[in-house]
């Protein structure tokens, strides 16, 4: 049987004795045994040589070799990572986006224009109500600079629309809820523009003369840690989306309020006291948050700073705290699991220079339950 086809859109980055395979906007991760039957298959070895050649670089049997490869090809057929002779690559059309322009007789009660990264935005609002629920959370970005996009919030058939520059972003149907709906309408408009390199779903705290970079899923306790190690000293530089910049691989600054959800809330209570008097805004997902405005050490801007450390935070009720390296091969992959924004992944040159970069960073993943052992550890990481 000839060996599966090489997709057209794939390239592999050897890291050590593992790999990581770009093929179609998407990322997969490979351990070393992996790594080797990849290997083999992409120098054109047939599935009984390649479990000849597993067998004897690993030690272990060839029927359990010849399992082993079978199992991993099929799997990477019905990821669509190899393709049987014949088979043709399916390519997805982009969604359209959807159209949205205010009522002609939209007349805002309120406009206010605020500044984030390089972007100016004036934010148009239907009521009064509305610019009590939102301008609390952009107050400190408010700028006189001549905006370049126009957001517009106002109501139509029972239902809260945001849209940008006419462009539907999304609906709502509380006023509670429009908050957090223009908070991320205004953070994802402001990333392309910035000329960053990449910008990942995760936290970035200045600690020292370098940031700590913790790249998380929601619901991992990133922020809840991102908040307490700012509450500990540390400099805030972004709760939500962490903007690495091309070249210098720094963290730009991007000082958006932190999202605190109900949670967290007693865990942040006694560093925050604040807290407890600020408006419950619910989020689209149905989770209640508060929002932190920022806080800067010395009252001064934040500058850009180098990542010293990448430690992936897991909040695990009841487990001891426990600090493990991660590769570079799964820590791209940690991050591509995490969520990002704006990285090119169709681009194999940002994947390299991300690889690059990655490697020249020492990372570790993080479990704990214990908020102040936390603290001590990534501290401990970044001074080391």
């Amino acid at each position: 049987m000839p060996p599966p086809a090489r997709r057209p859109d794939t390239r592999t980055f050897y890291l050590d004795h593992e790999a990581v395979v770009l093929t179609g906007g998407r990322l997969f991760y490979l351990n070393a045994s992996a790594a080797f039957v990849w290997a083999c298959r992409e120098e054109g070895l047939s599935p009984a040589a390649t479990a000849a050649a597993l067998a004897e670089a690993f030690g272990i049997s060839r029927s359990q070799a010849r399992t082993d490869t079978d199992r991993l090809l099929d799997r990477w057929r019905a990821e669509r990572l190899v393709l049987d002779r014949g088979d043709a690559c399916r390519t997805l059309a982009p969604e359209p986006l959807i159209r949205a322009s205010a009522p002609p007789d939209f007349r805002p009660a309120a406009e206010r224009r605020y500044r984030l990264l390089d972007s100016g935005f004036i934010v148009r609002l239907e009521s009064t109500e509305l610019e009590d629920w939102v301008h609390p959370l952009l107050a400190h970005l408010q700028t006189p600079v001549e905006p370049a996009h126009i957001v517009n919030v106002f109501t139509e058939q029972g239902a809260i629309l945001v849209t940008v520059d006419d462009r539907l972003v999304g609906r709502c149907r509380a006023a509670d809820e429009v908050a957090a709906l223009v908070n991320v309408t205004i953070l994802l408009a402001a990333y392309p523009e910035a000329g960053g390199l990449a910008a990942f779903h995760a936290g970035a705290v200045g600690i020292g003369r370098g940031c700590v970079l913790l790249p998380a899923e929601s619901g991992s306790g990133k922020s809840t840690l991102t908040a307490a190690l700012v509450a500990h000293g540390g400099e805030h530089l972004s709760d939500e989306l962490a903007l690495l910049l091309p070249k210098s691989h720094e963290i730009r600054p991007v000082p958006v309020c932190f999202a605190i959800k109900e949670g967290s809330w007693p865990v942040l209570q006694s560093r925050f006291p604040v807290l407890a008097t600020l408006p419950v805004h619910r989020r689209l997902d149905g989770r209640l948050v508060r929002y932190l405005r920022p806080v800067s050490r010395d009252g001064a801007a934040p500058s850009a700073l180098p990542v010293v450390r990448i430690v992936f935070p897991r909040y695990r009720a009841g487990f001891s705290t426990r600090i493990e390296s991660v590769s570079t091969a799964q820590a791209l992959c940690r991050i591509a699991d995490a969520g990002y924004d704006d990285i090119d992944l169709f681009d194999s040159d940002v994947v390299s220079e991300l690889i690059d970069w990655l490697a020249s960073v020492p990372c570790h993943s993080l479990e704990y339950s214990d908020i102040d052992e936390a603290i001590d550890a990534v501290c401990a990481l970044a001074r080391d």
